[in-house]
């Protein structure tokens, strides 16, 4: 749970000033951006999906987003390793390499819409990535229309069982005004295409070696991207997101896809990752490898000039894994229509940190529910705030790091679950009201967080105060702020995993020592909970490691991990659910 406000991270990026609102359209203000959906326009349109379409929140629920366009944004690979666990601060850019910053690798997209053609002759990665493990049917050689579906695939579906059928009817929890789920099969529709550009094998070679980065194995193939708008479902009512798709032309049919879940980036459309460079380049670099990567901007973080009506539901489990589940099949769909030769499967791995971790178990806990046709095949999840009753209640004893990510959580989903109008029972005034509208006025809340007085008590009010000094049973029962953190807990939620888990099948849990944000010892007995459940689970805890460097020091037992889950080789879980003590991880100093 990355405070994104905090130095730490040290990740400066470029954002529009604050003051942009009022001086729109000079050099540092970008014009406004146009709303997606007006409200009228929600009132009575319908969704190309054939769904009822959105209906924005009401202009006085939440303060109207106040940014200027999505803009390319040049940041390091090693810092994009980081934004794993790693928000947007504010600061100056930082100064790219030479290398880092070849026009090839600028995300400048191409002058038409066919996808730009791979120089590599490299071989495919047949004997030294993940293997193709699903039969597939292929079609016309890569890059070459074809007349026919390339890709047999199983079909886009909810899951049938009595668990599944119950949640899909009534999913709505503490108070939130009744929904149920769409049918998916309406949904994952590409809406738009945006940036694209590509990163030959040698430029990702010599960017990592820019920043000093030794990688467990070298980028392989040539790699593209391109960022896509693709429907997704909120509420029971469609609604569009934006994610980055990166993969080699080179690679063998039947490529698992590796869901790629960035941290903490921000609050607000236009605060996604799909236009970081750096996150562009670390996901060609695990497509190198041989993956399909799929890395999507969250709902409320699009990055395509258009407005998704609500703010970003901060650390909300449904929300964010049904957008990553699309996503995927979006990305299958937008790959077998340009690139059909190849159709990648339906096999997926995941990687995700602090809330990428936290969003990852989410995948992994509704993935049976939401789509079935989809195989899991293994998930990494770093630091990850599992159980956010828990995480939260330090932050509410005194101000630490984590408090900025506390004030975060509570400022943005309670708006999700209709309840945004009791934001005064939770946070002293004016914080109430400032705090939301910091959060829709940018990516970085740094300024503010610093300005935020010593004392909690001016913070948050009594009463939640009071809950969590008298322990964790009275915090969950203080309505609604521990029904918020309970249902969004992974130890805590009532929405059974339903997964019959394959041998091969397991998660890989990472923490950091010395983690400043994401208390390692509450993460830890988490595991330990979900593994008695039955979860399949192995961790490890970087010995020294902080919450930003755990994910990059651990990278190469995430790499074998990743490799061995797409191989299909047996899963070893903690016996007796015992794990072991922190050491020194592979890439540790």
């Amino acid at each position: 749970m990355r405070q994104n406000q905090s130095s730490s991270c040290g990740r400066p990026v470029a954002r529009p000033p604050r003051h942009c609102h009022r001086n729109p359209g000079t050099l540092d203000c970008p014009a406004p951006r146009r709303s997606a959906t007006t409200a009228a326009e929600a009132g009575s349109g319908r969704h190309p999906s054939g769904h009822d379409q959105v209906r924005p929140m009401a202009p006085d629920s939440f303060p109207a987003p106040r940014r200027g366009a999505a803009v390319l944004r040049p940041i390091p690979l090693l810092l994009a390793l980081g934004l794993l666990a790693c928000g947007a601060d504010d600061g100056a850019l930082p100064t790219p390499s030479a290398t880092a910053s070849s026009p090839q690798g600028t995300g400048a997209p191409p002058t038409t819409e066919q996808e730009s053609t791979p120089t590599s002759d490299r071989q495919s990665t047949a004997t030294s990535g993940p293997r193709p493990s699903t039969p597939v049917t292929t079609g016309q050689p890569s890059g070459e229309p074809s007349g026919e579906p390339a890709c047999t695939r199983r079909p886009v579906r909810l899951g049938d069982s009595d668990a599944t059928l119950a949640l899909a009817e009534d999913p709505a929890a503490c108070g939130a005004p009744e929904y149920r789920w769409l049918d998916p099969a309406g949904l994952a529709e590409i809406t738009a295409t945006g940036r694209s550009g590509a990163f030959p094998a040698a430029l990702l070679a010599a960017a990592l070696r820019a920043e000093d980065i030794t990688p467990p194995e070298p980028p392989r193939l040539d790699t593209q991207w391109r960022v896509v708008t693709y429907t997704t479902q909120d509420r029971g009512v469609p609604v569009e997101a934006t994610t980055l798709l990166a993969w080699s032309r080179d690679v063998d049919p039947g490529a698992p896809v590796l869901l790629l879940l960035h941290g903490t980036s921000g609050f607000t459309d236009g605060c996604g990752t799909a236009l970081e460079l750096g996150w562009q380049a670390l996901a060609a670099y695990f497509a190198s490898l041989g993956y399909v990567v799929v890395a999507p901007d969250y709902i409320g973080l699009r990055m395509d000039d258009e407005e998704t009506g609500f703010p970003h539901p901060y650390l909300a489990g449904e929300p964010t894994a049904i957008a990553s589940l699309d996503a995927v099949r979006a990305g299958l769909a937008h790959l077998d229509a340009v690139a059909p030769a190849l159709c990648p499967s339906q096999d997926v791995v995941i990687l995700g940190a602090s809330q990428g971790g936290h969003a990852a178990l989410w995948v992994d806990r509704l993935a049976a529910h939401y789509a079935p046709e989809l195989e899991l095949l293994g998930t990494v999840a770093t630091v990850p705030p599992a159980d956010l009753l828990a995480q939260l209640r330090p932050a509410l004893l005194e101000r630490i790091s984590a408090t900025g990510n506390t004030l975060a959580f509570l400022a943005t989903t309670p708006f999700w679950y209709g309840l945004g109008d009791r934001l005064a029972e939770a946070l002293v005034a004016p914080f109430d009201e400032d705090i939301p509208a910091a959060l829709q006025e940018g990516c970085s809340t740094s300024r503010l967080v610093r300005s935020l007085p010593d004392d909690i008590e001016e913070i948050f009010q009594a009463p939640l105060l009071e809950a969590a000094r008298a322990g964790l049973d009275e915090l969950a029962r203080l309505e609604p702020w521990g029904c918020l953190a309970s249902v969004n807990s992974l130890t805590r939620t009532t929405i059974p995993r339903i997964v019959e888990d394959a041998d091969h099948y397991g998660i890989l849990w990472v923490l950091g020592e010395q983690d400043e944000l994401v208390d390692s010892g509450l993460s830890r007995r988490s595991a330990e909970q979900l593994c008695a459940d039955g979860t399949p689970v192995a961790l490890i805890e970087c010995e020294g490691s902080n919450h930003t460097r755990a994910t990059y020091h651990a990278l190469p037992e995430i790499q074998s991990f990743l490799r061995d889950r797409a191989d299909r080789q047996p899963f070893q879980a903690a016996a007796g659910c015992s794990f072991p003590p922190a050491a020194r991880c592979a890439n540790s100093p």
